[in-house]
């Protein structure tokens, strides 16, 4: 349905509000059309013009001459547009000297309107904001091919309103989904913290106690330094090709370490998921600090290569220790090697496995996206 209303109406100047088109004078998409429009009816001028209560404004001209050109707007006074908006219907004048709707219209004498044709541009809730219409300075019979031409560049103005409008809103529901998210991750760092601060509180004695109490306090902060390079992601599409990346999280889990810099790191740009990045903090974090206290960077010639690579959703990781001192058997292994058996436990890799040679240790696993 087609409104026919007034042009003061409240509801159709909300609905020409709502355009924001006013806001956006002379862009590229309706300058484009415009000259689309005047080549092909041949005239003068073309012109999208929103009309108000008591202007109307040419968010797009094409031959416009000035000082109309530069204002890109006119009192009503000056409009012909304004019989669109009324009759919600085409206006198509010959000779506009002649013609009993217009003949006293300013813009015949200010701005040589004498042939015109406009079709209206109607909004999805049926209120006509304005018109699109081709002007010539003599007097001409305008064809069906002309009105046709411009009901054609009318829907398309029509649609590049619709797709801005549709743009804002997208833009409002992302702002909205990252402030909900940055309200979650403050949330879920202050849990993070409640914990680690219950673990420091335990006020023990026993050495071995206290040593549980900083390996518990390490790998939650690797949790961390996971998650928070996870939410980063979530709430910045810029960053999802850098913090996602394997490499990323590898170089903030283990350049921290002492001896950090005998640690090759090798492998494809691979973006991770949430538990693929949890998951991988955590082997890291235990690899690294085993390392450090019992395998290759404990002594000054030790080194360590980590490789990875994509292989389908899975990602393969592979850490090869060389020049350390031998491990320690099975049975001398500590908390940290038992979680790294969890964390490979349900790798489908054909040859995974947790070694402990002469060289070092050697661990190949693979981490599912699930």
């Amino acid at each position: 349905m087609v409104y026919r209303t007034t042009l003061d109406d409240p509801g159709r100047l909300a609905a020409l509000e709502r355009t924001e088109t006013l806001d956006n004078i002379g862009d590229a998409p309706f300058e484009r059309l415009v000259e689309l429009a005047r080549q092909l009816t041949q005239s003068d001028v073309a012109l999208i013009s929103m009309v108000g209560a008591d202007r109307q404004t040419f968010v797009g001209q094409a031959g416009l001459p000035e000082p109309w050109a530069t204002s890109r707007t006119t009192p009503l006074s000056h409009s012909f547009c304004q019989h669109v908006v009324r009759r919600a219907d085409p206006l198509i004048v010959r000779d506009a000297r002649q013609d009993p709707i217009v003949r006293d219209n300013a813009a015949v004498a200010d701005l040589n309107v004498i042939a015109y044709v406009g079709v209206p541009l109607v909004t999805p809730d049926g209120y006509v904001i304005g018109s699109l219409c081709a002007i010539d300075g003599k007097p001409r019979e305008w064809t069906d091919d002309d009105v046709n031409g411009l009901r054609t560049l009318a829907a398309q103005v029509l649609t590049e309103i619709a797709l801005r409008s549709e743009l804002k809103s997208r833009r409002a529901a992302e702002h909205t989904r990252d402030i909900l998210f940055g309200e979650l991750n403050h949330r879920v760092r202050n849990l993070f913290t409640l914990v680690l601060g219950l673990v420091r509180a335990v006020d023990a004695d026993d050495a071995s106690v206290r040593s549980f109490q900083d390996e518990l306090a390490t790998r939650i902060k690797a949790l961390c330094l996971a998650h928070d390079l996870v939410f980063q992601d979530t709430l910045n599409d810029a960053a999802l090709q850098a913090s996602a990346d394997v490499s990323v999280l590898a170089d903030s889990i283990l350049l921290p370490l002492p001896g950090s810099q005998r640690i090759s790191r090798k492998g494809p740009k691979t973006r991770l998921s949430d538990r693929q990045s949890l998951y991988a903090a955590l082997l890291f974090h235990e690899l690294g600090t085993n390392a450090l206290k019992h395998g290759a960077l404990s002594v000054p010639d030790g080194r360590v290569h980590l490789q990875w690579k994509r292989v389908e959703d899975d990602l393969h990781i592979d850490w090869t220790e060389e020049g350390g001192p031998e491990p320690l058997s099975p049975t001398g292994r500590g908390f940290g090697i038992d979680l790294i058996e969890v964390l490979s436990a349900s790798s489908k890799r054909p040859d995974k496995m947790l070694a402990f040679e002469p060289t070092g240790v050697i661990c190949r696993t693979s981490l599912s996206s699930t």
